[in-house]
């Protein structure tokens, strides 16, 4: 792996030649404020580092919805505007790879096959990043579900987030190109050390537990509610509940009933500014998620503000985290395991604050420009094999006499040259 701001450089054995222009990626991102979480805060940092790193020119255009909370209707209604585009995008752009950033579920995979299709016919090599996968959908027997993921996996190569998540797509019997690849992290945030007790009004000395994320039911928060009344009653533990959702209110309700009181905090939706407040100011993130997200940033955030966590057993998490070097492991929708899996952190001083250290030292490997360099190594490989795949073709229509694989980088250049 390349260390951290290292300058990505040509293939062994190739140069750039002087006069050509940089390789050209097409992105499709989501539209400025359309979505929140890990889409959001890794791919503005992305896009940055890539132009950065001399290699790539890289031209983003919006994709997926709109703006978040738009009616089903007009989603579709927008989508379908999108796909009439997109071919006029392609051309004006001329790029020499497409980048899709979506997820892998019913309703992204209607989207996404036809935009393959599309790229497909227009011969742009296409990568597309899944931010999280129902895996299951690789093994219906729909055969309406069937043909769209062999139309998608046909056109594309794909970028996952999990070992697991690459291990189902491997399975198939014709699986595509697939990489696993990470979210970026700008470690420079999470070097803050707010007083949020004071700021709170929180006893000092009271350990802060952090739930943060959007409120729903796959997320855990009921769960963690229900854990905490011998948290609170034998350490005097406060829990932060930091986001909106539609699970708020009877999580709300279940720590009334509870008598938490306030023990239990919540407060809203922040910027992710003063997200990263709470990241670097608590003490334990407590997130026994069972959404399928393959590399939950609410559990990356965590590990670069140098908190301890308490987090279930899933995709990426469960690939970097060492138990109990990085975190403690719980089972999910089992609220009297969680209470005792808290407890037994609480009480041993040392094991977190090892958790903690172990925890700053892990989020390294997620530095924005190491994941940035990951990124251009999958690029460069795919150029390469556009580039001789384009070789071949010129052979076969007797047009050269031996084939010649383009560098990475400047590629389409000296193909046309």
């Amino acid at each position: 792996m390349s260390e951290a701001g290292a300058k990505i450089e040509p293939a062994a054995g190739e140069a750039w030649p002087a006069g050509t222009r940089r390789a050209r990626i097409l992105m499709g991102v989501p539209a400025a404020g359309a979505t929140s979480g890990g889409p959001a805060l890794h791919l503005p940092m992305l896009v940055e580092d890539l132009r950065r790193a001399e290699g790539f020119d890289v031209v983003t255009f919006p994709y997926g919805r709109w703006a978040e909370g738009e009616p089903r209707p007009l989603k579709v209604w927008h989508q379908l505007l999108d796909l009439v585009r997109y071919p006029g995008r392609l051309r004006a752009a001329s790029p020499d790879l497409v980048h899709l950033n979506s997820s892998f579920d019913r309703r992204a995979l209607v989207r996404d096959a036809p935009f393959a299709l599309v790229t497909r016919l227009m011969r742009k090599p296409l990568f597309v990043k899944w931010h999280g996968a129902e895996t299951e959908l690789l093994e219906s027997r729909s055969p309406v579900w069937r043909a769209l993921v062999g139309a998608l996996l046909g056109s594309a190569r794909i970028g996952v987030l999990s070992t697991a998540e690459e291990a189902a797509v491997r399975r198939r019997r014709r699986a595509p190109r697939c990489d696993v690849v990470r979210n970026a992290l700008d470690l420079a945030r999470y070097e803050r050390r707010p007083d949020l007790r004071r700021r709170l009004g929180i006893p000092g000395g009271a350990p802060l537990l952090l739930f943060i994320g959007r409120l729903i039911p796959d997320k855990g928060l009921l769960d963690v509610v229900r854990a905490l009344p011998e948290v609170v009653r034998r350490h005097g533990a406060h829990l932060l509940v930091v986001g909106e959702g539609p699970t708020r209110g009877a999580a709300e309700a279940l720590a009334r009933e509870l008598g938490l009181g306030e023990a239990v905090r919540f407060l809203g939706r922040v910027s992710e500014d003063e997200a990263a407040d709470y990241y670097c100011g608590c003490d334990v993130l407590v997130f026994p998620t069972y959404h399928a997200e393959g590399f939950p940033m609410t559990v990356f955030q965590s590990v670069a503000g140098g908190l301890g966590i308490v987090t279930t057993r899933l995709r990426a998490a469960a690939d970097y985290l060492r138990e109990p070097e990085n975190c403690l492991f719980v089972s999910p929708r089992d609220p009297g395991a969680l209470s005792g899996t808290l407890e037994r952190l609480l009480s041993n001083a040392a094991l977190l604050e090892r958790m903690r250290s172990a925890n700053r030292e892990l989020a390294r490997r997620f530095e924005r420009r190491v994941v940035a360099s990951e990124f251009a190594r999958v690029y460069d490989d795919m150029l390469r094999g556009a580039g001789r795949a384009a070789a071949r073709a010129r052979v076969a229509a007797g047009r050269e006499k031996a084939p010649h694989a383009p560098g990475a980088r400047g590629g389409r250049a000296r193909e046309d040259a």
